[in-house]
């Protein structure tokens, strides 16, 4: 089963190491754990080869902070748990809100908290190394039609197809 791996696997378990830098600590021992199991099985070749992937993401300063909160806010979106934040944006104006976690998205750099906020009644990302300090409330949320992640995401796509009619699939595509 595992006796030939192609370079583009071996690769990926390089990649999923990587990724495990980006994750929260709950997530990332889960992740670790999976990931030996996988290896464990490999033939001691693909094992070695695997080893010598000269793909390296060294942690940065101010990632555990982040891998911090967003333990906790992954559990406050598993939960329904809605969140009491302090936010800074990027021009240093600071704010207070009450928002429903809806999920957690890896930019790449950057981690954002996708929310539906009560002040704004609306859908806003923040950015998780901007929000401090956060207090899980008690109360909980269920989904409600127009206001979930599957929700914010197609909003999202429809204001890309608009800002760019020649994405794939859009009905806004000038004749």
């Amino acid at each position: 089963m595992f006796a030939r791996c192609t370079v583009r696997e071996i690769f990926s378990t390089r990649r999923a190491e990587i990724q495990q830098q980006r994750l929260d600590t709950g997530l990332a021992s889960h992740a670790a754990a999976a990931l030996s199991k996988i290896i464990a099985v490999l033939p001691a070749a693909a094992r070695a080869a695997a080893d010598s992937v000269a793909v390296i993401a060294p942690r940065l300063p101010g990632d555990d902070a982040v891998r911090a909160r967003l333990e906790t806010l992954r559990h406050a979106v598993e939960g329904r748990r809605k969140l009491h934040i302090a936010y800074r944006d990027l021009k240093d104006a600071k704010s207070v809100r009450t928002v429903r976690p809806l999920g957690c998205v890896y930019w790449g750099d950057t981690w954002t908290l996708a929310t539906r906020c009560e002040r704004a009644t609306g859908f806003r990302n923040f950015r998780v190394d901007h929000i401090e300090p956060l207090q899980v409330l008690g109360s909980t949320f269920h989904d409600e039609p127009g206001k979930t992640l599957a929700d914010l995401l197609r909003k999202v796509d429809r204001e890309r197809r608009v800002q760019d009619p020649a994405t794939p699939g859009s009905r806004d595509r000038p004749a």
